[in-house]
């Protein structure tokens, strides 16, 4: 929960700042409206049509990214209760803040049941890479063809939901078992990109509406030739990973280094 919600604020006040420029900073909603829509978002209950002072098409300027996050603030609300289970007790405050927030979320419509299927693979993965057997056999260096060979077809060749999903949790099975692809996730860099990667996945889409919409213009964008196109966008994405190790630095990391209280 302190890894997803302090960045999570700050993404959302980047968002109330490009609505602002959109809408030319003129109220066209009560402050009162806006407040509680901003509320909404903040508190994960907005709805992919809330728009913020009547800016339609509020959610495409994130991208729709926070659609994961109520689920994982669920998952995270959960652990403390799973916890009882392996004879681990919190603090009583940690589960009375933990029944209120999950209690709000169910309330909010923000969950949908279906949704915590696409999870699914991801909770298989974790625990395969647990078994001994399978952790030997990942070891292997055909693990690290197999993994990538499922991610690539994953992205590259399926455009259905639920294969999708399988392929991502197989190939990504090899690398929570420690496979490297051949040293490249562990080289500096990679790890730098795993630790600002939820910064990354929150803020990447205002940064390309930011440039394409309210700087070249969607127009003049869509005028761009293929090479102009990317190598307008993969500059600014270059910068802006560079960015990310701000709030990473500033909000994120002290977030997350703060100590619950024990029992």
């Amino acid at each position: 929960m302190l890894r997803i919600f302090p960045l999570h604020i700050f993404a959302v006040g980047l968002l109330c700042l490009i609505v602002a420029v959109k809408t030319g900073f003129e109220l066209r909603d009560p402050i009162e409206r806006i407040l509680i829509s901003v509320g909404n978002w903040i508190l994960l209950s907005a709805p992919a049509a809330s728009n913020i002072n009547q800016l339609q098409g509020t959610w495409q300027i994130i991208a729709g990214v926070t659609w994961s996050l109520p689920y994982e603030a669920c998952f995270y609300l959960l652990l403390p209760w799973l916890a009882i289970a392996t004879g681990k007790n919190a603090h009583p405050l940690v589960y009375f803040c933990s029944a209120v927030l999950l209690v709000l979320l169910a309330i909010s419509g923000a969950l949908k049941a279906h949704m915590f299927m696409a999870f699914l693979p991801g909770m298989i993965t974790a625990w395969a890479s647990r078994k001994k057997k399978i952790q030997a056999w990942m070891a292997k260096p055909a693990a690290g063809i197999f993994s990538a060979a499922s991610l690539i077809a994953a992205y590259g060749w399926i455009d259905v939901q639920e294969p999708r999903l399988l392929l991502l949790g197989i190939g990504f099975l090899p690398i929570a078992c420690g496979c490297s692809l051949g040293g490249v996730l562990v080289l500096r860099a990679f790890r730098k990109l795993g630790e600002l990667s939820y910064g990354i996945y929150l803020m990447h889409g205002m940064v390309l509406f930011t440039l394409l919409d309210l700087f070249v213009g969607r127009e003049a964008a869509s005028q761009l030739s293929e090479f102009s196109y990317w190598a307008l966008v993969s500059g600014a994405l270059a910068l802006f990973v560079l960015f990310c190790e701000l709030p990473h630095r500033w909000i994120e990391a002290p977030a997350m280094s703060i100590k619950l209280p024990k029992k």
